[in-house]
């Protein structure tokens, strides 16, 4: 079973022991089988326009920032032949550009009217499936890093994975609309995480449950089994809230493999199918 959360709040701004207590929930959920999936939040690194009216400190999300949730991130298709360009609610275009990059994170300076969260825990120290991932990215990019003082390089990186989180539609009301948001991301993954205990189970293999030490170590292994999104950052925030800030000074900065914008990247079914044959010792 799989289970999806659209909400999540300031990590400061909730009691840490209440949070301890949501987190052995947790922990209960997927050792009973059950997978945990969380939106990452819609106003960038420091969520500016939901819960912040200023740039700094960086504001962690929780419960995304939980260890024993699978975070999911944002991305959006740009046409080959298309610049980046998004017409927002207000009638306007907002930051046009030139660029043709194919899938991006959702930002308000890539086109968007908000931007995809992430970012580290100030409470949950970084656990051992990540460590690898998350090590590399502070040890290998430290110019996309914002200054030390601003967030917790020893806690949990979120996100994990992305999906797309712009221009869904959806049925609410028994109508058809389109949908923006890491509220749609989320489900979008919990459903790749359907198919792939479906596929498990129809093999008479266990369901994933707690997925998360599974996605980092097939994306070490088998690295086709997601597409590493690598442009993009969360400076932004959601400029569709009061006071309208578009961009911070600091977030975060996607790069190659594991980051706190796009997390592991998104995932490729097909691949990741095949790389369980091989892990599962399943026929083709």
């Amino acid at each position: 079973m799989v289970h999806s959360i659209s909400y999540a709040g300031n990590e400061a701004e909730s009691p840490a022991v209440w949070q301890d207590r949501v987190n052995v929930e947790l922990m209960k959920m997927g050792s009973l089988g059950l997978s945990v999936v969380v939106a990452s939040g819609d106003a960038g690194a420091s969520d500016v326009g939901h819960g912040s009216d200023a740039c700094l400190p960086l504001q962690p999300q929780f419960p995304s920032s939980s260890p024993y949730v699978t975070t999911v991130s944002a991305t959006f298709f740009t046409s080959k032949s298309e610049p980046i360009c998004y017409n927002s609610f207000f009638g306007e275009s907002l930051h046009c550009g030139g660029q043709n990059l194919g899938e991006v994170a959702v930002a308000a300076n890539n086109g968007m009217d908000w931007t995809t969260g992430g970012g580290f825990s100030n409470r949950t120290i970084r656990p051992s499936w990540q460590d690898a991932a998350v090590s590399s990215y502070l040890k290998n990019y430290p110019n996309l890093l914002p200054p030390a003082n601003l967030f917790n390089s020893s806690g949990r990186g979120y996100p994990d994975v992305s999906a797309v989180g712009h221009n869904l539609m959806i049925i609410i009301r028994g109508g058809v609309d389109i949908a923006d948001g890491t509220s749609a991301s989320t489900p979008i993954f919990a459903g790749v995480l359907t198919l792939i205990n479906d596929y498990l189970l129809a093999n008479k293999k266990p369901s994933v449950g707690f997925v998360n030490p599974l996605l980092y170590q097939l994306a070490a292994e088998y690295p086709e089994t997601f597409y590493d999104v690598t442009y993009g950052d969360n400076k932004c925030g959601d400029v569709l809230h009061p006071p309208y800030i578009d961009c911070c000074a600091d977030g975060y900065k996607t790069s190659l493999g594991w980051d706190p914008v796009t997390g592991l990247g998104t995932p490729r079914f097909a691949q990741i199918r095949k790389a369980l044959s091989k892990k599962f010792n399943i026929p083709m």
